[in-house]
């Protein structure tokens, strides 16, 4: 396209003032305008003749040339019709081949109360492919083919949108997450034996708990993180435990006392709170789902209550059994308990 100012031939915007084609360099030039003689922003004219913003005559723009809708009185196409032409480009034209979930999210976005908003998310790179993969039926428009891709948040609200039109059925995300997180965490672990803990421990207490707290509710974000920041303090607290020649069955009150004085010491509040698991009892816990009508604990752990009785828990001397022996014991089937103590 050839600049109405320069003349050359080189991709350019739409003037507002003239809606005629300017460069990026003509957009920034400044010279002496040939109508007043001012040293300003040259908005129209040529290069021997250039005009600024005061001297040239105002192209007025009344309706979009696409739709001719007078709410959007802008050069070139309007913001409604650029998200359509977009959502065309990604999805193809309307047909009855298409999904109708897909379908349905076309109508989402086009009536959209912020299209200009929309159509910056439609050009994500982490959004566009997968739309264009899902019309054209190389990904499935399942939940478990979008958890192939790599987390992102264009990615997240693409899913979040597609359920709430209807396309996919919901779920609990964050337990999605925490699960996976979970999943690739234990995988990491190089030690046999620290990934036997962590196994247990992540899945027989804090998941196994969760869910009965939740009771079929989903989690929110402040339970996924409070989860995640828990495990790693297990993590850092069993890795202090090998630095010292310590395991779970060695370790005691006066070990802990170590470390909770140890400045290399790390996720001490945390694993403090997380690892201080409920009062021995002499019958272990249900290792079955809790039914429909299970009510929730009456306390949090992350509560204040349940931090009391966390402290008071972890440092009575009279106690036979180490905190960090309870923590990961307390979840455990009666069989794999005595292992540990």
């Amino acid at each position: 396209m050839a600049c109405s100012i320069c003349g050359d031939e080189k991709p350019c915007g739409t003037s507002r003032t003239t809606g005629r084609p300017w460069c990026p360099a003509c957009q920034r030039r400044t010279a002496s305008c040939s109508g007043c003689g001012d040293v300003t922003a040259i908005v129209s004219g040529t290069l021997d003749q250039p005009l600024c913003t005061d001297c040239t005559a105002h192209e007025v723009w009344h309706t979009c040339p696409t739709c001719t809708d007078p709410d959007y009185p802008h050069p070139g196409q309007c913001a409604r019709c650029l998200i359509n032409r977009r959502l065309n480009e990604l999805l193809g034209p309307p047909s009855e081949t298409l999904h109708p979930g897909l379908e349905a999210l076309r109508r989402n976005i086009a009536t959209t109360e912020y299209p200009i908003t929309a159509r910056r998310w439609l050009n994500k790179p982490s959004a566009s492919p997968v739309l264009s993969d899902l019309a054209a039926g190389r990904r499935a428009l399942t939940h478990e083919a979008l958890d192939e891709l790599p987390d992102s948040p264009p990615l997240a609200h693409l899913r979040q949108v597609l359920v709430g039109v209807g396309a996919l059925p919901e779920r609990d995300e964050y337990m999605v997450r925490l699960e996976r997180f979970l999943t690739d965490l234990l995988a990491s672990q190089q030690s046999p034996e620290q990934r036997k803990v962590l196994h247990r421990y992540t899945m027989w207490h804090l998941l196994r708990r969760l869910r009965r707290r939740n009771n079929g509710r989903p989690i929110t974000p402040q339970q996924f993180m409070s989860a995640r920041q828990r495990t790693n303090a297990a993590i850092v607290f069993l890795n202090w435990l090998t630095a010292h020649d310590l395991t779970l069955d060695t370790c005691r009150q006066a070990d802990l006392d170590r470390w909770l004085t140890d400045d290399s010491a790390t996720y001490r509040q945390t694993a403090g709170i997380s690892s201080a698991g409920p009062a021995p009892t002499s019958s272990p816990p249900s290792t079955s789902p809790p039914s429909a009508g299970t009510a929730p604990p009456s306390h949090s752990m992350t509560s204040t209550a349940g931090r009391s009785h966390a402290g008071s828990y972890t440092t009575t001397p009279s106690n036979p059994r180490t905190a960090s022996q309870d923590s990961f014991s307390s979840s455990m089937p009666k069989d794999r308990r005595r292992s540990i103590g």
